[in-house]
C-alpha cells in the first residue's frame, strides 16, 4: 500500500512480511502536504516512479504553495525532483501521452482555493515541461485520463467544485484540447469530492463515478439528503446521463472493482461527514451491483470515522479484492480515529 501522509509530510509504503505483519517503510519526507501519489514509469526505463501532488497546506490557502514532485526510482532508492512549482495547491496529477510523441505528459489539477486551474504539461524530453492551461477555475480535485470518445487518443476530465459544481472534459483533437462542460448543478452545496473513470456497465466505454458529500466548510458538517454517489453513463458523442446510485451521507471517496466475484463492477464508498456519535452510523459501505447497474448498499463498518480516501486491491493475494481506506481527523469527535484501515474480503471467488 502506497500512502500520502499529509499530516506528517511524507510518503509511506506498507508491505506484509512472511507472517502477515504490515511493515512501514519511509519513501520520502519533507513533502509539503501530499494529496495523491500516482505510479508511472515516467522516463520509460522499466522502473516505476512516483508522481506526487502536493497541496503545500492541507488547510484552505490561496498562496502559490502547490507543486508536482517526481520520485524517480534509481535502484532501491527514490530521487526527488520538482516538475512543477509556483502554482496554487495541487490535488492530482495523471500521466498520458497526449501529443502522441512517445513520452509521458501530465494532466494537473490545481485546486488552489479561490483560484485554480486545469493544466496539461507537455514533456519536452529534456527534463522540462511546457505548461498549457485548459481551464481557469478553483477547486479542481481529480483529472482522470482516458479515451472517453473512443477515437484513439487520450482525453482529460476534471471535477471542479469550489465556486461551481461542474464536470468538464477536454477532448484531445490532434494534441490540442477542446473544452466541454458535461454537467453542472445549481446546488452549490453538493460537495463533489472526487472523480473516478471506469466502465461501470462494461459496454466498452468509460463512465464517471462522482462521490459527493464534502461540507467541511460548515461548522457542523452533518450529512445532507443530496449527498451520495452518482454514475454518469457514457452514451457516446460526449453525452453523459447522470444517475444516482447511493444516498450515503458525507460521501468523500469512491473506488470500483468486482468485490463479490460475479463479474460486474461494485463500488466502495467512505464518509467524511456524519453523525459520528450515533452507534450504527456507517463510515464505509459497498454497493453491490446486480449486473444491471442496480445497487444494494451494504454496511462494512462504523469505524474509523472521518475517512477521505478508499481503494480496492488484492492485499493478501487470495484472488479476491479487498478494501483499504484512510482517515482525516480534523473535526471532533476523536474517539474513532484511524490512520489506515483494511477490510479483507472473506467471500468466495467465482472460478
Amino acid at each position: 500500500m502506497l500512502t500520502c501522509d499529509a499530516g506528517q509530510n511524507k510518503i509511506v509504503f506498507y508491505a506484509q512480511d512472511s507472517g502477515g505483519i504490515w511493515l512501514e517503510s519511509l519513501i520520502a519526507s519533507n513533502i509539503p502536504a501530499p494529496a495523491h501519489a500516482t505510479v508511472v514509469d515516467m522516463n520509460q526505463d522499466g522502473e516505476l516512479d512516483l508522481l506526487i501532488s502536493c497541496l503545500g497546506n492541507i488547510e484552505p490557502d490561496d498562496g502559490v504553495i502547490g507543486s508536482v514532485k517526481l520520485l524517480k526510482r534509481v535502484g532501491d532508492e527514490y530521487v526527488l525532483s520538482t516538475i512543477l512549482d509556483n502554482v496554487r495547491r495541487v490535488a492530482d496529477v495523471q500521466p498520458g501521452d497526449f501529443d502522441s510523441d512517445g513520452d509521458i505528459d501530465l494532466a494537473v489539477a490545481v485546486f488552489g482555493y479561490n483560484r485554480g486551474q486545469v493544466l496539461w504539461l507537455e514533456n519536452l524530453a529534456d527534463g522540462h515541461f511546457r505548461e498549457h492551461e485548459l481551464l481557469s477555475a478553483p477547486g479542481t480535485i481529480h483529472v482522470p485520463v482516458g479515451d472517453f470518445d473512443l477515437d484513439g487518443d487520450l482525453d482529460i476530465a476534471a471535477i471542479v467544485t469550489q465556486d461551481e459544481e461542474e464536470l468538464w472534459a477536454f477532448e484531445n483533437v490532434g494534441g490540442r484540447f477542446e473544452p466541454r462542460r458535461l454537467w453542472f448543478t445549481n446546488n452549490f452545496d453538493l460537495g463533489s469530492a472526487g472523480l473516478l473513470a471506469t466502465d461501470l456497465d462494461r459496454d466498452g466505454d468509460l463512465d464517471f463515478i462522482l462521490p459527493a458529500g464534502d461540507n467541511l466548510e460548515d461548522f457542523d458538517p452533518f450529512p445532507q439528503p443530496y449527498h451520495g454517489c452518482f454514475w454518469f453513463e457514457n452514451l457516446g458523442n460526449w453525452q453523459f446521463e447522470q444517475k444516482r446510485i447511493s444516498n450515503f451521507g458525507g460521501t468523500y471517496a469512491a473506488a470500483a472493482g468486482d468485490l463479490d466475484g460475479d463479474d460486474d463492477i461494485d463500488i466502495a464508498l467512505v464518509s467524511m461527514a456524519a453523525v459520528w456519535n450515533a452507534p450504527q452510523q456507517s463510515s464505509i459501505v459497498w454497493l453491490e451491483n446486480d449486473g444491471q447497474q442496480n445497487f444494494k448498499t451494504w454496511q462494512l463498518d462504523t469505524a474509523p470515522s472521518h475517512m477521505v480516501t478508499v481503494d480496492i486491491g488484492d492485499l493478501n493475494a487470495d484472488g479476491s479484492l479487498d478494501i483499504v481506506a484512510g482517515g482525516l481527523h480534523i473535526r471532533p469527535p476523536y474517539d474513532k480515529t484511524g490512520r489506515i484501515t483494511a477490510w479483507i474480503n472473506g467471500g468466495t471467488v467465482s472460478p
